[in-house]
């Protein structure tokens, strides 16, 4: 069985000629994405970003807007000084209050930076190449939402990943490493 079963010459002819764009949008982002992750390990990208988070976690402990949000919804109280717990480690101190909002925008904003990066690449490969190919029918603006819900279960996925695996690492500071693999099956 071959593909010239199932398509025409012409249609074989035309997918040949758009394999080459395929192939150059998939590279082409596979060495922005090696780029970004050198420049983020081997620069000082990852101080920045560690400081912007630190500093929104500051900014809302300084306005007080999770002692206000817990005054209306007590759950949620509980929830802040578990977290607290959670992101202060062994010892507790007032400086480490705010560690685990760090520990909750550090990859919220690491996303969002990649995010803007890969924004040009990502609304020609699934917006201008696909509507040319005649594969897509969305409108403008359904691109643009569909986008934005994306980006937001990422970041809200990035916010509880980043809560989690910080916390952990910082609650077992010599074995978190063991622990870490066992809910992937690793036993």
């Amino acid at each position: 069985m071959s593909l010239g079963d199932f398509f025409s010459p012409a249609e074989l002819a035309a997918w040949s000629g758009q394999r080459l764009t395929c192939h150059l949008l998939y590279f082409t982002a596979a060495g922005i994405k090696l780029l970004f992750l050198l420049a983020v390990a081997f620069s000082s990208v990852r101080e920045a970003i560690g400081r912007w988070a630190a500093a929104t976690a500051d900014s809302l402990y300084s306005r007080r807007t999770l002692a206000v949000v817990g005054k209306y919804i007590p759950p949620f109280r509980v929830l802040v000084r578990a977290f607290e717990k959670l992101g202060s480690g062994s010892k507790s101190s007032d400086l480490e209050k705010t560690q685990w909002l760090t520990d909750i925008f550090y990859p919220v904003y690491l996303i969002l930076f990649w995010a803007v990066l890969i924004l040009p690449m990502n609304f020609f490969s699934d917006y201008i190449y696909e509507h040319e190919m005649g594969l897509s029918t969305s409108t403008l603006a359904r691109w643009w939402s569909d986008w934005a819900i994306s980006l937001s279960l990422t970041l809200s996925f990035a916010a509880l990943l980043g809560l989690g695996l910080f916390g952990l690492a910082r609650r077992l500071r010599r074995t978190w490493w063991l622990w870490l693999p066992m809910p992937m099956g690793y036993t």
